[in-house]
């Protein structure tokens, strides 16, 4: 199933915070109910609460309320997730401190659609959650303005990049191999060689011998990498490659198909977006290097998904998907 462009919005923040942080990370001038701020851009202690309920929400629904207390080999459940949340707070903050650097503002229309989203939230938090939190207009307005800053930030950043993936780069062809095991030598390789560029069949051939296998399937450059990649790319259709000595073995290549349109077009677009989400990540170290961040980590430390356990679980990113379609 296709992921929608919010979740994977989602995930390239979790899977950023693991490679880019904020540059001078301080322990002062935090309100007690303030959870963190970047470069000045506060996250009270009820906004942060609005991403907590998040993630409730999304485990809760498709695990059950009993996934909070799994443990795993490093702890439970609740707690790998609560050390992965904070760094992905801190990463959002810093992307919408990045959009703002940059200019980025909501339109009246995106405005509207806050006010709207933020409406339907605290409908589905209800009294109850909004007195238990202290979740109210101003946080989730907050949090969802910042989402949609960072959201533009990041549709920007990879629209503006000049991405350049030739067809060649990107090319798939489909091969069969044969791998012969180095114990075997090089003059019967050789000998296997002769036969199959003969025209010989592979089943035929490799009856023949103990020591040998064959496979068909299709490649890209980098699967095998340097003097693989440079000889067997310049096969031409049905041609056999010489022998390649790759980890203690013997390969000998056949070139089925040098280009595979369908294929290529595929992996030419997955190359152009990892470039643009790697120039993203670039981009955000970059901002981090420079950027301050205020920490109240006795403030995070105190809670457990338990505390949570009668507040309605709301998921924000629903509300929030309104800016990624």
């Amino acid at each position: 199933m296709k992921a929608s462009p919010f979740k994977k919005w989602i995930l390239l923040l979790f899977c950023l915070l693991l490679l880019c942080g904020c540059g001078n990370k301080k322990e002062e001038a935090l309100q007690r109910d303030e959870l963190l701020a970047v470069n000045g851009n506060v996250c009270s202690w009820s906004e942060a609460q609005i991403f907590i309920l998040a993630q409730k929400a999304i485990y809760s629904e498709n695990y059950g309320e009993e996934i909070w207390a799994v443990q795993l080999p490093n702890g439970r459940f609740d707690s790998y997730i609560k050390n992965a949340l904070l760094p992905y707070i801190e990463l959002l903050f810093l992307a919408d401190s990045a959009a703002e650097e940059n200019g980025v503002r909501l339109s009246d229309g995106e405005r509207l659609q806050v006010e709207r989203a933020a409406d339907a939230y605290l409908g589905k938090l209800g009294e109850m959650g909004r007195e238990m939190t202290g979740i109210g207009r101003e946080e989730i307005e907050d949090a969802l303005t910042r989402y949609a800053r960072g959201q533009i930030f990041y549709e920007q950043t990879l629209m503006d990049a000049k991405i350049e993936i030739s067809e060649e780069e990107a090319r798939v062809m489909a091969v069969q191999m044969v791998i012969i095991e180095e114990r075997m030598g090089m003059a019967t390789a050789q000998e296997i060689r002769q036969k199959l560029a003969g025209g010989s069949s592979v089943n035929a051939v490799l009856s023949e011998y103990v020591g040998c296998g064959a496979k068909k399937e299709n490649i890209i450059r980098g699967d095998y990498g340097g003097d693989f990649d440079t000889i067997v790319f310049a096969l031409k259709n049905e041609q056999w490659s010489p022998i390649i000595s790759l980890n203690g073995q013997y390969y000998l290549v056949q070139c089925l198909s040098s280009y595979l349109p369908e294929e290529t077009a595929k992996h030419k677009a997955q190359m152009e977006q990892e470039e643009r989400e790697t120039l993203l990540q670039g981009l955000l170290d970059e901002y981090g290097n420079k950027a301050t961040l205020l920490l109240n980590p006795e403030l995070w430390d105190a809670w457990q998904m338990e505390d949570f356990a009668d507040v309605p679980a709301v998921n924000f990113y629903e509300y929030a998907e309104v800016f990624t379609k």
